[in-house]
């Protein structure tokens, strides 16, 4: 049975600090090539999946039957390495599907980057979905 949870609060905060090393890793995985390159790249706000996997526990949804929707990023401000950001993730939304296997349970999962000064950064949207 699939727990609901009160959209205006979050489901989960974490605090996480990308050492500069990791954050040149992301750049040399993606092979920048622009002559702009930012502080990190915009692919580090992959590394504060956290909170999702803490609000799919809550939501008590097994790895086994959840699938990748869409993921898109909203950026505010850049992200700095070695900085320390605070994370909080909502259920943005959640709707239902009849599938073959049964009921399928779509959530949209928005984790807010905050920095030390409180200011929003990046918004994450993710859409996970349930198998029934």
């Amino acid at each position: 049975m699939m727990t609901q949870l009160h959209p205006t609060e979050p489901t989960a905060t974490f605090t996480l600090k990308v050492p500069a090393a990791q954050a040149s890793l992301f750049f040399d995985a993606v092979a920048w090539q622009l002559p702009a390159r930012p502080p990190a790249p915009p692919t580090l706000a992959t590394a504060f999946r956290e909170g999702e996997f803490l609000a799919m526990q809550k939501l008590n949804a097994s790895i086994e039957r959840v699938l990748h929707g869409e993921q898109r990023y909203r950026f505010l401000k850049d992200l700095m390495p070695d900085t320390t950001y605070q994370g909080e993730t909502y259920v943005n939304s959640h709707y239902e599907k009849s599938g073959k296997s049964g009921t399928m349970h779509f959530y949209v999962l928005q984790t807010n980057i905050k920095n030390s000064d409180g200011e929003k950064c990046v918004e994450c949207f993710t859409t996970i979905i349930v198998r029934g």
